[in-house]
């Protein structure tokens, strides 16, 4: 897609954990897991924010899938997908009815979104510990200080 075409486009900023966005990258994990997770439409950008200490959006990934299921379900499904092991993955959804499993395709890495950069061009000082919608603005600048050419 070009720049100038992202009005339709949907756009939203992931936090995750420096070490599962290695996996990300290195292509071993392609689901995300959530406890919870906002209502975005299959084809959204995720631009991947990698938490502290890297503090920065280091990929963007196409959200290909959402699956919300039983944790157990989520498991069958995808263990094999999400980069962690069976005793996390419990820990994780211990007390918890449902989650979410987002199938990552078209990751890329791009050049590194300081946190001081995002917050200058989202105009707020917290980095959303789950995701946030970006604008089309936001998404614009994202992707030129990203040097992502989006196609």
């Amino acid at each position: 897609m070009k720049v100038g075409q992202m009005q339709s486009e949907s756009h939203a900023m992931i936090s995750i954990r420096p070490a599962f966005v290695e996996g990300i990258l290195a292509g071993s994990k392609t689901i995300e897991l959530r406890r919870r997770f906002m209502d975005l439409p299959v084809g959204t950008t995720l631009w991947i924010y990698s938490t502290l200490p890297v503090g920065a959006i280091v990929a963007v990934a196409t959200l290909s899938n959402i699956d919300y299921d039983k944790p157990e379900e989520l498991w069958r499904k995808y263990s094999r997908d999400v980069g962690i092991r069976d005793n996390l993955f419990d820990a994780y959804f211990a007390g918890c009815q449902l989650g979410v499993a987002l199938r990552l395709t078209k990751v890329r890495e791009v050049a590194p979104l300081t946190l001081e950069t995002i917050r200058e061009i989202r105009g707020v000082q917290q980095i959303p510990q789950v995701a946030v919608r970006v604008s089309e603005q936001e998404a614009v600048r994202f992707t030129e200080g990203s040097r992502l050419a989006l196609a």
